[in-house]
């Protein structure tokens, strides 16, 4: 595979840069270096035991990171290339690339703009199929947002992501969306919001396009300062060589903001999905967007999360339809010593795929433990667990269950690099 890069992302590095010096920012640069030894006890994620294969690999990265924030702007651009060495298959070592441009600019005071480019070039493994595949990745978002009175904003959104493989896949695809969004509060007690989005996928292979667009719309009643309960309704309609399906989703439920750390938001609803082609269903379906952390003390804190979704094409797996999806997880960390700190993290997911064509459930539990190391201010060192088991009933893939260790070192400078431009020269 050939690594090709477009000529307009540096141009969009300099504009933004040039930008940012003539307004004097502060810029910093960042620099790093990693090597990580993997271990797999499963390579080829084989469902029974007999067939089991270990591997080691070996993974090099650099990484650079270049910031530049004024008092109405901030750009950050990030590229990290690696090369990953397999010892016992030597066809899937590979050459990785990463990179991703992040900007926002404050137009007015109550106008903002923002821009988001991303780029990946990895070997990873298929969900449809399990099997190695080399895939580039990307996006760009523009979006606009305006406040025009307190709590009350309107904006619009368009974004590109797509994928592409080496070799002939049929999840290749991208998609255009366009998304527009209205908060408002009527008073103090009541508001409302509403959105509606146009979208169309597009297949490499000989699949024809699909076009989607949605509506919602959601009613709110404020009982405490940090406490809502809502009635909401979300219509989409989708169309696809002359096939058709439309989802009708009415909720309600709560919206609970205790601070920047801690939200949940919960509802409760009917979603019917009415089909050309195959036979209608109605599920029961519960809308989750909830995020706590807690800080025990100095040494520990923990974080949990949990969200719910449906999606008519996921980025992950297009080929295989409209799904809905259930996650949740955690992270806790502790602080052992001034400069040794351990962490466990876990979390489920259920994605369940409903088009006849492609009708599949996945269930996936993650496990993991890590242990780090500040050797130095600047030098970390980590070593790490982690256990995977993943059940579907598809027929193009079997379950499995994974075991991985790890050791990475990593270096970077112990104080960021500034360049102050007000000055022209480093500090």
């Amino acid at each position: 595979m050939v690594f090709k890069v477009n000529k307009k992302y540096f141009f969009l590095i300099i504009i933004f840069f040039a930008f940012s010096l003539k307004c004097e920012a502060l810029t910093t640069f960042t620099p790093g270096f990693s090597v990580s030894e993997d271990y797999t006890d499963n390579y080829n994620q084989d469902e029974f035991s007999k067939d089991k294969e270990e591997d080691f690999s070996t993974k090099y990265s650099l990484s650079l990171a270049l910031n530049s924030e004024t008092r109405t702007s901030k750009v950050g651009v990030f590229y990290s290339p690696s090369y990953v060495d397999s010892h016992r298959h030597d066809d899937n070592d590979s050459m990785e690339h990463s990179f991703s441009l992040n900007s926002l600019f404050n137009i007015t005071k109550f106008t903002d703009i923002n821009f988001s480019n991303t780029f990946s070039r990895s070997k990873n493994r298929s969900i449809r199929t399990g099997f190695w595949e080399d895939q580039d990745t990307y996006s760009a978002v523009f979006g606009a947002s305006n406040r025009f009175a307190e709590n009350s904003s309107i904006g619009i959104s368009c974004s590109f992501t797509g994928d592409s493989y080496e070799a002939e896949n049929q999840d290749e695809h991208k998609t255009y969306k366009v998304n527009t969004f209205i908060n408002h509060w009527f008073n103090v007690k009541y508001g409302y919001s509403a959105g509606f989005a146009a979208e169309k996928t597009t297949y490499e292979n000989d699949r024809d396009d699909k076009d989607t667009y949605t509506g919602n719309i959601k009613f709110s009643r404020k009982i405490t300062k940090h406490f809502d309960t809502y009635l909401a309704y979300t219509q989409s309609y989708s169309i696809e060589d002359d096939e058709t399906h439309q989802t009708y989703n009415p909720s309600a439920g709560f919206d609970w903001n205790l601070s920047e750390t801690s939200r949940a938001s919960l509802g409760f609803g009917v979603l019917f999905n009415k089909y050309s082609d195959q036979e209608d269903s109605n599920d029961l379906f519960v809308d989750a967007d909830i995020y706590k952390f807690f800080d025990f003390s100095k040494r520990s804190s923990l974080s949990v999360y949990a969200s719910s979704g449906y999606e008519e094409t996921s980025e992950d797996v297009a080929s295989l339809g409209f799904n809905i999806y259930y996650q949740g997880g955690f992270n806790y960390s502790y602080l052992l010593t001034r400069r040794v700190s351990l962490d466990f993290t876990g979390s489920y997911k259920i994605q369940d795929f409903k088009e006849e064509i492609s009708e599949r459930k996945d269930n996936t539990l993650d496990i993991g433990t890590g242990l780090s190391w500040t050797v130095f201010k600047w030098l970390n060192s980590k070593i790490y667990y982690s256990y995977t088991k993943f059940d579907t009933d598809a027929k193009s893939r079997g379950d499995y269950e994974e075991n991985k260790a790890g050791i990475s070192i990593s270096i970077g400078p112990s104080v960021t690099p500034r360049i102050d431009t007000e000055n022209d020269g480093p500090v």
